[in-house]
């Protein structure tokens, strides 16, 4: 019985400690994500309308 509550408890903190790590991830890259975004379009309006004809 004892055996079996541990590894509940083990398997249950791997999860959480799982689901907790791949939120980050994903959260870290969505915000790489939005800051590459917000980076593109700083650029794009910060050139005159001959240079961007240009490209």
């Amino acid at each position: 019985m004892m055996y079996t509550i541990l590894t509940c408890t083990i398997m249950g903190l791997w999860v959480l400690i799982g689901l907790y790590f791949g939120y980050m991830t994903i959260r870290d890259d969505i915000r790489n994500e939005i800051e590459r975004k917000a980076k593109q379009n700083k650029e794009k309006l910060s050139q005159t309308p001959l240079s961007r004809k240009n490209k």
